[in-house]
């Protein structure tokens, strides 16, 4: 058992499992209550993880690192792909990501009940912030506060600003991005019937997820 707990893959390995993660994320999400996702969006949702791992990530990889890699990749993959399309993000796919962001934490010595509590208070502040608007933050759904919740769970408190200035400075640069290229939803069977946004979240706060898992934190 040791010795597999100490395996080290080789960096063409990890690039290839993450390119898998994404695409099984990609595919799943495209089963999910009708949802089509347009070859494009699968295609930048697959290559998106290959990629980063490929520039971040000087190899080789340990196992367990590798396999906690697959997990986070392919939900935030499928996440993002449904909110590309349908400007929506399931609830039923985030919650599944803060357990197993704690349970990532535990096996892996980081303070799980820190993190629990973190994650919880993201939930509890937002709560507040939703009935004190009066309901009036249609930019930010629920889906989008526990995949935000999910962050927390998977690196901590201490994260979270970088998190949170890497998913800006990427919707930045979507919004640039969409002055030059069309970037309207693709069309598709929403899995909520109303879009309450223009612009997913998703896409930008997997990949600053992905940009610090692979990387590391930039402050």
């Amino acid at each position: 058992m040791s010795d597999l707990a100490a395996l080290q893959l080789p960096i063409w390995c990890f690039v290839a499992i993450a390119s898998l993660s994404a695409t099984i994320g990609a595919m799943l999400a495209s089963q999910f209550d009708g949802v089509r996702v347009p070859p494009n969006t699968c295609l930048g949702a697959t290559a998106t993880p290959a990629i980063l791992a490929l520039l971040l990530v000087p190899g080789p990889v340990p196992l367990g690192f590798a396999l906690w890699s697959m997990v986070l990749i392919l939900g935030l993959s499928g996440l993002a792909v449904i909110d590309a399309v349908s400007r929506t993000v399931p609830d039923i796919l985030t919650v599944p990501l803060i357990p197993l962001g704690l349970l990532h934490a535990e096996m892996n010595g980081a303070p799980g009940l820190v993190f629990a509590l973190a994650a919880l208070g993201v939930i509890g502040i937002a709560i507040a912030a939703h009935m004190a608007l009066r309901r009036q933050a249609t930019w930010l759904g629920a889906g989008d506060v526990l995949l935000l919740a999910g962050a927390v769970a998977w690196f901590g408190p201490a994260v979270l600003p970088d998190i949170l200035f890497l998913t800006g400075l990427l919707l930045l640069i979507r919004l640039g991005l969409g002055e030059l290229i069309d970037l309207r939803p693709a069309t598709c069977v929403p899995v909520a019937r109303r879009a309450d946004r223009a612009m997913p979240l998703a896409p930008a706060l997997g990949a600053a997820q992905l940009l610090v898992w692979l990387g590391g934190p930039v402050f």
